[in-house]
């Protein structure tokens, strides 16, 4: 995972055993799946707090 993608290190980068990418981790489709249900939760909370 780097700062800056891609990085500017031309000497890391032809490494012969160099395998680098992007972090995506919140780009799964169950980390997707979760972000919708998580604001829908906060959503339906600050209504019920709201209306109170």
């Amino acid at each position: 995972m780097f700062e800056k993608e891609p990085p500017d290190n031309p000497a890391l980068l032809a490494l012969g055993n160099l395998i680098a990418g992007s972090h995506c981790a919140a780009s799964t489709q169950g980390a997707v799946t979760n972000m919708g249900i998580i604001a829908t939760q906060n959503l339906i909370k600050h209504l019920e707090v709201s209306v109170s």
